[in-house]
C-alpha cells in the first residue's frame, strides 16, 4: 500500500491542477499572494515615479522617478495578466509541464502505489 493518500496522487504537483483541470486550494492561495504582491509592487513603483512630478522637484529627481514609473506600469500589468496567464497554464495540464514526480520511489509518473515508503531522494542519500 502506498503511504500518500489518493488525493496526493491525483494532484499535478507542477501546475497545482486536480485531474479536472481546476486549481487545487494552495495553488489558489498561492495565486492570490503573488496578485497581492505584484499589486504592491505595482503601487509602490507608480508612486515612486509619480510623487517628484507632483510635489514639483527639480528635473534629476523628475526624470529619476520615469524608470519607477514605467516599473509600477509594467507590474500592473503583469497583476492583471496573473489569472489570465494561470488558467491557461492549467488548461494545458500537467502534459506542458513534464516532470519528474516528486517523491516516487520508482521514477515513473505518479505515485506508483508500491511497497516504498521512502522518496527517490532519501533512497539516493543513503546509497551514496
Amino acid at each position: 500500500m502506498s503511504s500518500l493518500p489518493s488525493a496526493v496522487c491525483d494532484t499535478d504537483a507542477m501546475t497545482g491542477t486536480t485531474p479536472a483541470g481546476t486549481l487545487t486550494a494552495p495553488a489558489r492561495k498561492a495565486l492570490r499572494k503573488a496578485q497581492l504582491r505584484l499589486g504592491g509592487l505595482a503601487l509602490t513603483g507608480v508612486a515612486a515615479g509619480v510623487l517628484p512630478w507632483i510635489l514639483g522637484g527639480p528635473l534629476v529627481a523628475q526624470l529619476l522617478g520615469i524608470p519607477f514609473l514605467l516599473l509600477g506600469l509594467f507590474c500592473g500589468y503583469a497583476t492583471y495578466r496573473l489569472p489570465a496567464v494561470s488558467a491557461e497554464a492549467t488548461r494545458r495540464g500537467a502534459a506542458a509541464y513534464p516532470a519528474e514526480p516528486v517523491g516516487c520511489a520508482c521514477g515513473g509518473e505518479g505515485c506508483c502505489g508500491g511497497a516504498a515508503s521512502e522518496p527517490a531522494e532519501a533512497t539516493e542519500q543513503a546509497r551514496s
